[in-house]
C-alpha cells in the first residue's frame, strides 16, 4: 500500500525510457546494418519484438540476439531507483522492502 498503482506504472515507463534501444545496440555492435534495422522496424509482425523479427528472418542468431538483450539488462537501471530520486521511498524503507521481496521469492520458489 506504499507506492499506488499510478506511481507504479510511472516507475516501470521510466525504466522502459532508461533502456537502450535493442536496434541501436544491435548496429553499434555492427549486428545489424542501418538498412536491416529500417526492414525490421517496418515489416515486423503486430506484437512481435524486434529481436524475434530479427531471428525470424535470420538477421541475429539467437545467441547474438541474447548477447544484445543481456547488454540491454545489465544497462537497465533498477525501478527502486526511481522511487529513491522522487522521493517516494527512503533508503531505509527500499532496504526493508528489498528484504520483504528476496524472503518472499526464496519462500515462493
Amino acid at each position: 500500500g506504499r507506492i499506488s498503482s499510478g506511481t507504479l506504472i510511472d516507475a516501470v515507463l521510466w525504466q522502459w525510457t532508461q533502456r537502450p534501444a535493442f536496434g541501436r545496440i544491435a548496429a553499434m555492435w555492427g549486428y545489424l546494418m542501418p538498412g536491416q534495422l529500417a526492414e525490421l522496424l517496418t515489416t515486423r509482425r503486430l506484437e512481435e519484438k524486434i529481436g524475434e523479427s530479427a531471428l525470424r528472418l535470420r538477421y541475429l542468431t539467437p545467441f547474438r540476439r541474447n548477447a544484445v538483450l543481456g547488454l540491454q539488462r545489465m544497462i537497465q537501471r533498477p525501478i527502486g531507483v526511481f522511487f529513491l530520486e522522487n522521493d517516494i521511498l527512503s533508503p531505509i524503507e527500499m532496504v526493508r522492502f528489498l528484504e520483504l521481496v528476496k524472503n518472499h521469492n526464496s519462500s515462493v520458489a
